[in-house]
């Protein structure tokens, strides 16, 4: 089961990266800034190299023969300047010799760890050489930076394990030595990316070079953590939602999804999107190792000073979050204070609060009931019509909600009256004005969330979402305003 599951991952990887490649030049074309539907002119160093690992575990003489010469014209794009960082690569191809980022080498210990691993053999001389060379100096400048610049979590903890990895296979005892007690020091730090699934993803990513299962590791908390925020049933991450991204009407396709379905042994009937995310999961090792199925949870807990909570059922998930301030707007976009996840006719649904303009939020479950308390912002003297919008929450997919209220159709509501979600689970929504003086009307409407990625740059009439959002129409004072969800089968 597992093999197959592999196989098929790699077969995504591949079609994935062709969808990239260029016939002329044999590179993968990709601009991170760049939009889905644009020409992308650029070639990525990371992609490419997975694109490498990819054809290398096909297994196949064609594909192999193909990944050795794509490796040899990547190595050529290592810096060996001491200017630009002895062992640094650039971002695209085009910026060489200059590498504008320090960093940058960082996520090219990885792929290029597992290529010289499992294929050094079919190398050749020459290239083997050149490889191991190249991962030499590759780590020798990132242990270097960290020395010399603090980095985030992630980053130090992707250079430890490189280093512990590295040094084992190339028989380099400083970097092994090193890596360890980086490696040891993050251990025992808990952090806010344990609670996302791009952080996550590098977790295990970084932790499958070192140890051939993590259940069985000093990093054992982490697995358990892993378990408690995967929802089996909905196949979904079901953690607070510090940083979710959606794409259309699903949560956004990435490395983390391919993780857990290789950790869960098993594949869901349709991959959600034949993209470049399918070309991460050349990064995954195959391992004879399962998480639990659990979908029954009742978990809270605080980090960095922001208590969360995670109630689950057999269907369905509930994340929260309080908020003592107005988040950074750079991190507003991801963040989903109340998040409900639910199955129904192998559906997938979600409510999500995003944006919004309130200040703070605090929360209080009971059995099947929610109650969240906002506190609005002082009257502000502004008339555009988005910065009365106080509170929001978004209902996906569109095309399948209906909402009613009080039992009839309807585009707006007021205070007090119940909001229906005409699905299964039965949810209903009602807003309350519990302190200060103000007059608000509530809208239903089509919309799209703060985190959807899939609205271009440019103007555009699609809408993923069903929106519920309460408008300001008059307010003397800061307000305290209480939602009540309440979901029954």
């Amino acid at each position: 089961m597992i093999n197959d599951i592999g196989r098929k991952l790699i077969e995504l990887a591949v079609e994935a990266g062709k969808n990239l490649q260029s016939e002329q030049t044999g590179f993968l074309y990709y601009n991170h800034h760049g939009e889905d539907k644009q020409s992308h002119d650029t070639i990525p160093v990371f992609e490419n190299f997975l694109y490498v690992l990819a054809l290398l575990k096909t297994r196949k003489g064609e594909s192999m023969q193909e990944a050795k010469l794509l490796l040899e014209k990547l190595l050529s794009y290592q810096s060996n300047t001491v200017e630009q960082g002895r062992g640094n690569f650039p971002t695209y191809l085009h910026e060489f010799p200059f590498c504008f980022s320090r960093w940058n080498a960082v996520k090219m210990i990885a792929p290029m760890y597992w290529c010289y691993k499992n294929f050094h053999s079919i190398l050749g001389e020459n290239l083997k050489k050149k490889h191991a060379s190249s991962l030499n100096n590759l780590v020798s400048h990132c242990l270097n930076t960290l020395k010399e610049d603090p980095a985030d979590y992630l980053t130090a903890l992707r250079i430890g394990a490189g280093a512990v990895a590295v040094g084992r296979l190339l028989k380099e005892a400083d970097f092994e030595k090193r890596g360890e007690e980086l490696i040891d020091h993050l251990l025992h730090t808990e952090h806010p990316v344990w609670f996302s699934r791009y952080g996550i993803a590098g977790i295990l990513t970084s932790l499958q070079m070192v140890y051939s299962k993590i259940s069985e590791s000093p990093w054992e908390k982490f697995w358990i953590h892993l378990e408690n925020m995967w929802h089996p049933t909905l196949n979904q991450y079901c953690g607070p939602a510090f940083e979710e991204w959606q794409r259309g009407n699903l949560p956004e396709q990435s490395l983390y999804d391919f993780y857990m379905y290789v950790y869960t042994h098993a594949l869901p009937p349709k991959i959600l999107e034949k993209d470049i995310s399918c070309l991460y999961a050349s990064l995954i090792a195959l391992v004879d190792e399962k998480i639990g199925e659990n979908p029954i949870k009742d978990l809270s807990g605080e980090i960095e000073n922001t208590s969360w909570n995670v109630k689950s059922e057999e269907k369905f998930a509930l994340s929260l979050i309080t908020r003592s301030r107005k988040p950074d707007p750079q991190i507003q976009k991801g963040l989903r204070s109340c998040y409900v996840q639910w199955k129904h006719d192998d559906n997938l649904y979600s409510l999500s609060c995003e944006g919004g303009v309130y200040e703070a939020m605090a929360y209080e479950i009971k059995d099947r009931e929610i109650y969240l308390y906002f506190t609005l912002p002082e009257p502000l003297e502004n008339e555009h019509p988005m910065e009365n919008q106080e509170l929001t929450f978004f209902c996906s997919p569109s095309g399948k909600i209906k909402f009613n209220v009080e039992g009839h159709a309807a585009t707006t509501f007021k205070l007090e009256e119940t909001i229906h979600i005409e699905n299964s689970p039965k949810i209903s929504v009602k807003f309350k004005l519990l302190d200060g003086e103000g007059d608000f009307l509530g809208h239903l409407m089509p919309g799209n969330r703060p985190s959807q990625k899939l609205i271009s740059k440019r103007f555009t009439t699609d809408a993923y979402d069903r929106q519920i959002f309460l408008r300001t129409i008059r307010k003397t004072t800061s307000c305290k305003i209480q939602v009540k969800i309440k979901w029954q089968y």
